[in-house]
Formats: C-alpha cells, structure tokens, sequence
C-alpha cells in the first residue's frame, strides 16, 4: 500500500505541474505515465475525435490515447478523489515494477505520428 501510496503521491505532484496545454501529451511521451486508465475520465466526444484506443499498440494503449486527446483537446487535472476504489493482490499497482517492465516504450506509434505531422 505505501508503494501505491508513493506512486500516486509523485503522479500528483507532476500532473500539477502539467497545467499547460500539451505538456501532458509531452511528458507521456518523453518520460514515464503518470496515468492509471482507470483513474482517467475522457468525454465520449474526445475519445471518439481521436480514434479511441489504437489497436496497433499492445500494452499502454491508455497512455497514448491520453497523449493524443490531450494534444486534441487538452485536459483538466481534478486534485481530489472523485471516486475511491481499492487495489488487491492481482492488481496492477501491486506488481508495478514487474509491469513496467514488460511494458517496454507505449508511446513510440504517438511520437512516430507527431513527427509525421511536424514535417
């Protein structure tokens, strides 16, 4: 508990530094998520102007569908729970290390689709 604890204390911390516009899309791009898809609420409009999920990435397709509705729209961060939820033993939060791992780098289709546009 105290590793989720820390996790989304540091998340926290960052997203209140990413109030500009597209510095969220930016740092999921460039650094680590600080994004749990669970903990995320999306409007049905921007989800569906961006494409939804790519179907093409196998593991952080949540972080970079974040990335491209934040290039898209923009975000808000909300600095207080809205919901409460627990974690378990089979929950990603408790196997975070092992998890990232294996995730390897989500966010190389968005970075390949910013460059496309950027030349």
């Amino acid at each position: 508990m105290r590793h989720n604890q820390g996790y989304f204390a540091e998340a926290r911390r960052i997203a209140l530094e990413l109030k500009r516009p597209r510095r969220l899309s930016a740092y999921l791009t460039f650094k680590s998520t600080i994004l749990v898809c669970s903990a995320c609420m999306v409007r049905r409009a921007a989800f569906v102007a961006v494409g939804g999920f790519d179907a093409d990435i196998p593991v952080c397709e949540d972080t970079e569908l974040m990335a491209r509705i934040d290039q898209s729209t923009g975000h808000v961060f909300v600095d207080r729970p809205v919901v409460r939820y627990r974690t378990g033993a089979p929950s990603l939060m408790n196997a975070l290390a092992e998890g990232m791992r294996n995730y390897g780098c989500p966010t190389s289709g968005f970075r390949k689709s910013i460059s496309r546009r950027m030349d």
